[in-house]
This record gives structure tokens, sequence and C-alpha cells, in this order.
């Protein structure tokens, strides 16, 4: 059988799988078509493939990724049916063997925008609010016990000093490569003047604990919250440590309308937090790009951090 492959960039061409790789996957989803497979991002813990544009096909990498898929194998179909948005449910399991020593899945693909390239604004953006106020809601009151049975495990946030000493270790590279961004609030973190937030007071909750733009998919009138994926990095934590990925697709603003909506307690520090941690993350982030150890787009790491700081409202994509 022939398969037709997306042209993908030529620097991600040798993760492009042989025809006898394609083959392999063929043979363990017999009831799966391969017309069409698109290699879809290859730079994190999984190689994955969209199948005929409807079916996403997840390959571990190593163990640690392995042990990622299995719990979200266990996790989402308990949450599936309580949650207000789709999540995927692997619908096609295939165990380790010696052509794919960390296992196979698929489930269909959650159709909609993606929030990476659409961000939602006015009536739209408030009804992504609702639901996914809703949808944290839900998600953050599920029963730890039954979490940790799924191989979930407690995550803690790196303290306030790591943080500080890893802005200060790229201040002066901020300050050179980026000066038009030095606002009297970034400078005070990147001299550590900024005080930390309370510590949390709130029982730790399930998270989806990466909750970035590109995870949130949108109806296909980007009118609603749709779906919810990616689970890879499930981990119990501070409730307000969620929020974070929150305010880095839509900003401060849209945190508090999402609270607005979030059924769950917050305590007296829980913006704090959110903007504290926001903030922080988003500087090492630029002083990791401007440090060359990362190569994520510094478009991107530029308008999230305007986003962060204040400097920009999140527009539509």
């Amino acid at each position: 059988m022939e398969y037709a492959a997306e042209r993908i960039p030529a620097n991600m061409q040798s993760a492009i799988p042989d025809f006898s790789g394609l083959s392999a996957l063929r043979a363990r989803f017999p009831s799966l078509t391969f017309g069409h497979v698109r290699l879809m991002d290859e730079r994190g813990d999984f190689t994955n493939y969209e199948i005929d544009g409807h079916v996403v096909i997840r390959v571990p990498r190593d163990d640690t990724s392995a042990r990622c898929l299995g719990i979200e194998r266990e996790l989402l179909p308990r949450l599936a049916p309580l949650l207000p948005v789709a999540i995927p449910v692997f619908e096609y399991v295939h165990e380790p063997d010696e052509r794919f020593p960390y296992g196979v899945a698929a489930y269909r693909k959650v159709e909609g925008l993606s929030g990476e390239t659409h961000r939602p604004v006015g009536a739209d953006r408030a009804c992504c609010a609702e639901t996914l106020g809703r949808a944290l809601s839900i998600l953050h009151a599920f029963p730890l016990a039954d979490a940790r049975a799924c191989g979930v495990v407690p995550h803690a946030a790196p303290p306030a000093s790591e943080l500080r000493r890893r802005i200060e270790g790229y201040a002066d590279l901020i300050r050179r490569e980026a000066p038009a961004l030095l606002t009297d609030e970034v400078e005070r973190y990147l001299l550590g003047e900024v005080e930390p937030p309370r510590p949390s007071t709130l029982p730790e909750v399930l998270l989806h604990h990466d909750l970035k733009g590109e995870h949130y998919i949108l109806t296909p009138k980007g009118d609603d919250l749709h779906g919810i994926i990616d689970w890879a990095d499930a981990a119990i934590g501070d409730p307000a440590t969620e929020f974070v990925g929150v305010a880095l697709w839509l900003g401060m603003p849209f945190v508090e309308q999402v609270l607005a909506h979030y059924a769950r307690p917050a305590d007296d520090g829980f913006v704090d937090r959110v903007q504290f941690a926001n903030q922080c993350a988003r500087l090492i982030h630029l002083g990791m790009r401007f440090a060359g150890e990362w190569d994520a787009p510094l478009d991107l790491l530029v308008t999230q951090f305007r986003w962060a700081f204040g400097l920009a409202e999140p527009q539509t994509g």
C-alpha cells in the first residue's frame, strides 16, 4: 500500500518514518486507513502523526513519555464523562513490542481551531472563560486518590529563590537584547527586588499542568472552548499553577474572567501567585532564547512577554 506524507521542513525530514515504519503502524491498527500521514510537532516527548485528518497516533520516545502515555490512557477515560469539553480518549492501543518498544496509542482527533492560532475576543472570549472555568472546577475537584491510582504524581512549583536566581543570570542579556521591554516593573525583576507572593493555603488538586495555547481547541467558529488536548504532564499541585497557562494564553484579564466561573476555593494570594509565576516564566524563557538555550520563536516569546507585563493586550490570531 502507498502512503502520502505531507511535506515538512528539511530539518525534520529524519523524523519521517520510512514506508516500512508506516506499514508497521498500519499492521498494528488494521481498522485505520493511512491514505495521508502528517507528522505533527515532533520536538516534545512524543512523535505524533495525524492520520487522514481524523486520528492522532502518539509514539512515545523514551521511558518517561511512555509513563506519561500510560497516565493518559488511565486518566482520560475517567475524566471525559465529567468535563464540559472534549478530551482525547485512546481508542486504539498497541502494547510495546520489538518495533515500538514504548508502545503506541491513537485517538480520534479533537476537531476545531487551535488556541495557538486563534485567540478569541469580546463575547467569544467571555464564552471561553465560562467554559474553561467550569472545566477547571470539575478537573480540580477530581478525587486525588483516583488520580494517584492512574499514576499521577505531585509536582512542586520551583521556589521563588530559584526563579530569582535564574532571572538574575539572564538580566544583562535581556537588557542588551531587548531594551524596548525594560519597564520599571521588569527592571525590579531583573534586580531581584520583586517580593514573592504568599504561599498557597489551598489543598492540592489534579492539574492538566500544561495549558498553553496549542492545547486549547476552539469550536470551528472560534466562539467557545471545545476541547483540551495533551494531558501528558498531568500532575497534582497548587491550583493557581494551572492558571499560569490561562494567563499565557490570553493574559491576566482573562484569568479574572475564568475565575468568575471557577467554583473551587481561591485564597488571598491566588492571583498574585499566578502573576508572579507567569512573569518569571516569561523572563526566563526570553533569557533562554537569547542565550541560545531554546529555539522557540522569538516573536512569540516577545508577544507573550508583553502580555504578561501589560505592554499589550492579546488579540485574535
